[in-house]
């Protein structure tokens, strides 16, 4: 438990030479807040995990102060009139557009010959590093100590 605790503290990942900001609880909201608005597809389904990948690349790709001036709607395309998240999705899409390429090399071919995108295989990591426990359990010691308190 405290190894995947402390990999999940010490992991950093990359895209395209590209150092990633840390997967938070608030990229993650943000990340699961857009989706939700947008109508993704059930979260994990196959359908889903293209557009996730694609969203949890770009959030974690900007920093927090950028992601923060985004929330006031600061940078981003579209009308203002239009939902916040609708925008950081034009955003989104708009980024992918311009990077469909790089965004659709190929990963390592499984056993029927097909290739799954790196950017899926990235998500899939970054989200189960997201969700490893990060609290310590408190030693048995501890626990005698402050029971009843």
């Amino acid at each position: 438990m405290q190894a995947l605790r402390e990999r999940a503290f010490s992991a950093r990942f990359s895209f395209a030479g590209h150092p990633l900001h840390l997967f938070g609880s608030g990229r993650k909201r943000q990340l699961l807040d857009i989706r939700g608005a947008m109508g993704a597809p059930p979260f994990g389904s196959i359908n889903a995990l293209h557009g996730d990948a694609i969203r949890l690349l770009w959030l974690c790709l900007h920093d927090g102060k950028t992601l923060e001036a985004m929330q006031a709607g600061i940078g981003l395309p579209g009308n203002v009139r239009m939902p916040i998240t609708a925008r950081f999705q034009n955003a989104m899409d708009r980024w992918a557009d311009a990077n469909d390429e790089l965004l659709r090399e190929p990963g390592t071919p499984d056993d029927e010959g097909d290739s799954s995108p790196l950017i899926i295989e990235l998500f899939l990591e970054i989200w189960q590093q997201s969700e490893a426990p990060r609290a310590i359990s408190a030693s048995p010691d501890l626990e005698a100590e402050t029971s009843g308190n």
